[in-house]
């Protein structure tokens, strides 16, 4: 596959991404995203149903964590990008 044109304000975003090291650079960054929407898309709605579900049962629960630094968003959008990380390894 060749190049692929996207919006300037995707550029910026990716470009963003890379700065903040969230990725080691844009193309790993695009492959990423895409692997993950093909895992999402992948995912039958019933499961996803299912696990948007459990996600209100546990707020409803008091199971959350509220932040209030952006030292606890980063924290936590490592961890999340981990996850997503490791998930997307066993399905590809």
């Amino acid at each position: 596959m060749g190049a692929v044109r996207s919006p300037e304000e995707l550029r910026v975003a990716v470009e963003g991404q890379v700065a903040e090291g969230r990725a080691e650079s844009a193309g790993a960054f695009v492959e990423e995203a895409v692997r993950w929407a093909l895992g999402v898309l992948e995912e039958p709605a019933e499961e996803v149903l299912c696990l948007a579900e459990d996600g209100e049962a546990d707020i409803a629960a008091g199971r959350y964590v509220e932040m209030s630094s952006e030292a606890q968003h980063r924290a936590l959008a490592k961890e999340v990008v981990a996850s997503v990380r490791g998930r997307v390894g066993q399905k590809v």
